[in-house]
């Protein structure tokens, strides 16, 4: 194909072309610019806030309302204690097996167990036995049993469970504390 256009005209086509093309690259370049600024608005505004709150805080602390403060400071250091002293606890308590152990090795005859629920809750460790004892009186003597041994100081079942015959078997729900 012939090139039919005069040297004037091509330098004209070459203008627009350059002013074009610039225009297309700002456009492009301002959008780019945009949408970084619109992925840091979050972060700039979580900035503002934070710093806002500070301030805040700063402000009621040189007023000496240190009282408002100091109580919820307080109350979270009450609850992360009890957390450590929970933490503490399960760490020199003996473990669930232990006390499960020394359970069946001190049940005596006629007993039998079937289900242990075991939970740690603040310094008490309460563990709840069910099972069946083949009289009655063997269950009142495995009751005392539990009451002396080591971790436990009382051993409590439902009062109805006494008001059956002697000779019978029985079943039973204990709660050891």
């Amino acid at each position: 194909m012939y090139n039919v256009l005069s040297d004037e005209q091509k330098k004209e086509l070459k203008q627009e072309y350059g002013l074009r093309f610039f225009t297309v690259a700002l456009f492009l370049i301002s959008g780019i610019f945009i949408c970084g600024l619109i992925t840091l608005a979050p972060s700039l505004t979580l900035t503002v806030l934070k710093k806002s709150s500070l301030s805040q805080e700063l402000k009621e602390l040189k007023e000496g309302n240190e009282g408002k403060l100091r109580g919820a400071y307080a109350n979270s250091i009450k609850e992360i204690d009890q957390q450590v002293r929970t933490i503490a606890l399960v760490g020199k308590a003996e473990g669930p097996h232990k006390i499960i152990e020394k359970i069946i090795e001190n049940r005596g005859g006629g007993i039998t167990l079937s289900r242990f629920f075991y939970e740690v809750v603040g310094t008490s460790t309460p563990i709840t036995l069910e099972g069946r004892a083949s009289r009655l009186d063997n269950l009142l003597k495995f009751q005392a049993t539990m009451q002396g041994l080591a971790p436990f100081s009382s051993a409590e079942f439902p009062i109805e469970i006494l008001s059956k015959a002697k000779n019978n078997a029985v079943d039973f729900t204990m709660q050891l504390k």
